[in-house]
């Protein structure tokens, strides 16, 4: 029986935050499985892995790409409570510390310098790409596992081998979910999406308020309208002297 065409409406927003608590959970259970002890050779109490393995989230909180920022955060406390309760690492127990980009490459970069240079296990990256191709150089110059939950942009992982990434590139999943729904009859597809300015998830004229670029825009607006507003003033004075003239 064929199919009538439908309309689907995918929320970007909402999906790039569930996007981040998976990728979070999924990274961190990868980093657990490394520092695991084997099966092996004995039980977990006498594998000798004991202490704190500290990992180090270098994160988007706030700005632009704050929410999805969070939601990543969340899903990372969750994975981590999840691994100390299981007992995943045998004896020792998984510690993360988080600091925030402010989505600001300068200060992502920043942060990645300063945190290399410490005890930490691994590094979780920004979600946004624009920070990401910043940061995975220095990750991989200190061979420091460096691991990004999303980040889709190329380029991203090519920095060498110490670099990683948990989710797939939408221009890799996003042809076979439209094969998908077109095999199930689905004809329309609509796709809303919250450009943020500033950063990879493409650039619009969105610009977050109270930022020097709203402010900038505003000014010449603003000096854009007092300039016409004069310009007409002039020009109906004008118009009304001469017709006094020639009547």
């Amino acid at each position: 029986m064929k199919h009538d065409t439908k309309d689907l409406s995918v929320g970007r927003p909402r999906f790039a935050r569930s996007v981040g608590v998976v990728g979070a959970a999924a990274a961190l259970a990868l980093v657990a499985s490394a520092c695991s002890p084997s099966d092996s050779g004995g039980s977990s109490g006498d594998s000798g892995l004991s202490g704190t393995v500290e990992v180090t989230s270098i994160q988007d909180l706030t700005g632009a790409v704050g929410p999805v920022g969070i939601s990543t955060q969340n899903g990372m406390k969750l994975a981590e409570k999840q691994i100390n309760d299981s007992g995943m690492l045998g004896g020792a127990k998984l510690k993360i510390s988080y600091k925030d980009t402010q989505t600001k490459s300068d200060q992502a970069a920043s942060l990645m310098s300063s945190t290399v240079s410490t005890d930490v296990t691994a590094i979780f990256g920004p979600v946004s790409s624009q920070e990401a191709v910043v940061v995975a150089p220095i990750g991989q110059s200190a061979k420091i596992p460096t691991i990004f939950t999303q980040a889709g942009s190329k380029g991203v992982v090519d920095v060498g081998d110490y670099v990683f990434r948990v989710t797939a590139p939408q221009q890799y999943y996003q042809p076979k979910m439209a094969a998908y729904l077109k095999s199930q009859g689905i004809n329309t597809v609509v796709l809303l999406r919250k450009y943020v300015a500033g950063t990879s998830w493409e650039r619009s004229g969105d610009i977050p308020v109270d930022s020097l670029d709203y402010r900038s825009v505003f000014a010449v607006g603003a000096l854009l309208f007092i300039f016409t507003f004069a310009l007409n003033a002039f020009s109906i004075r004008m118009v009304r002297k001469f017709r006094e003239v020639y009547e």
